[in-house]
């Protein structure tokens, strides 16, 4: 196997599914491998800590790297200047952009002072980095942790989710068997819903949409709810007005029973997904 078809097998089999895993904090990721590449086999930006977006390149190498390779060392040289040289594209927008770092990255080791060598050679100072293949192992095994680590903290919050949504719909399930009576002899309500894990679940990076939105509109509709309680325990004149108010949220509870059922639904079959 050439050393080109190599480099295709590590950009998409190791590097890829790498960069992949870093998507929380990377943005605009694109394979770029072949004749429209201009040295630059994967592009992608990131927001550095003063809010400026850093427009980065990898150009990935099979094999060592060795200062005694004058003809590898030459073309990397080559690559590095038209990388920064020739600006790239996203799809979204199309807009022309030029590369702020570039990183050159081998599966093996760059020996033989290959780095100063390449540095040394080019005519003025780009911003090139290199990283070696333990350098991306460990790269792999840091988000590889990191990822387990969200997981794990995403199942402990779904887990105290059911729980409430279970204590949610049978709560739910007692106002509603009970509305008749509260409305004909104007009884007022004690009860609230609890909305502590629904609200954790909304600051978690979960990559389910459906989960997310559904849950900020349990949120929204239980604490909307929850305020009309309120207002229907402290009203005490006003009978008939109460009574309209009562059932009003006595269909919007039948609502909430519906709603919650098919989140817990789904929740529990994502946390299958997870495990």
């Amino acid at each position: 196997m050439t050393r080109k078809l190599q480099e295709i097998g590590y950009c998409q089999n190791v590097l890829n599914p790498l960069f992949e895993t870093m998507l929380p904090y990377i943005e605009n990721l694109r394979y770029r491998h072949g004749n429209m590449e201009f040295g630059k086999d994967f592009t992608f930006s990131y927001v550095n800590p003063l809010n400026q977006r850093v427009n980065v390149g990898i150009q990935a190498k099979w094999g060592d790297i060795a200062g005694s390779s004058t003809s590898l060392v030459d073309e990397i040289v080559s690559q590095i200047k038209v990388a920064f040289s020739v600006p790239y594209k996203n799809k979204p927008d199309g807009q022309e952009l030029h590369l702020n770092e570039l990183y050159i990255v081998c599966s093996g080791k760059f020996t033989d002072n290959a780095i100063t060598i390449i540095e040394n050679t080019l005519e003025r100072d780009f911003n090139v980095s290199f990283l070696d293949g333990s350098d991306m192992e460990l790269l792999r095994r840091k988000f590889a942790q990191r990822i387990e680590a969200e997981k794990s903290e995403t199942r402990r919050a779904l887990n105290a989710l059911l729980i409430e949504l279970d204590q949610n719909i049978g709560m739910a399930k007692a106002i509603d068997s009970q509305m008749e009576e509260y409305i004909q002899k104007n009884m007022h309500f004690l009860t609230s819903f609890r909305l502590n894990c629904l609200q954790r679940v909304l600051e978690l990076d979960i990559d389910d949409k459906w989960i997310l939105d559904e849950a900020v509109i349990q949120w929204t509709n239980l604490t909307i709810d929850n305020n009309r309680l309120e207002q229907i325990r402290l009203s005490l004149t006003g009978k008939e007005r109460l009574k309209m108010r009562k059932k009003t949220l006595w269909d919007d509870i039948k609502r909430d029973i519906t709603n919650l059922e098919d989140l817990r639904k789904y929740v529990a079959s994502y946390l299958e997904r997870l495990q």
